[in-house]
């Protein structure tokens, strides 16, 4: 798996590979409540194929560096225990999401923890 770094660039997030000339790919945070799995997960997923910055300039293995990207992603997401019919416990997992959530806009890179 290759190295990358999460960059701030022209007012979005980008995974920067180092080992590929500089390529990067939008990355996106997200908060999404999965009620049928009793969770709440905040994640950083690649942008979807269609706005691709590595399929809009023709990077030669722009598909293999996705897939090796949205590996190294893995390290950044979380998911939290949550009973949506419990109110103290979707306030808490809410609080919790919105916490994680906000490391990211503030320019908080590091890892997610395994748990919340």
């Amino acid at each position: 798996m290759n190295a990358y770094n999460i960059e701030n660039a022209d007012g979005g997030l980008a995974l920067v590979s180092a080992a590929n000339s500089g390529h990067f790919e939008w990355i996106e945070a997200e908060a999404v409540a999965i009620a049928s799995k009793s969770v709440v997960c905040v994640r950083l997923t690649l942008c979807d194929i269609a706005d691709s910055n590595l399929f809009a300039h023709n990077v030669e293995g722009a598909a293999d560096l996705r897939l090796d990207m949205d590996k190294w992603l893995d390290g950044y997401s979380v998911t939290i225990p949550c009973d949506f019919a419990d109110k103290a416990s979707f306030a808490s997992a809410s609080a919790e999401a919105a916490r994680l959530y906000a490391r990211f806009a503030r320019g908080d890179f590091a890892p997610l923890p395994a748990a919340a």
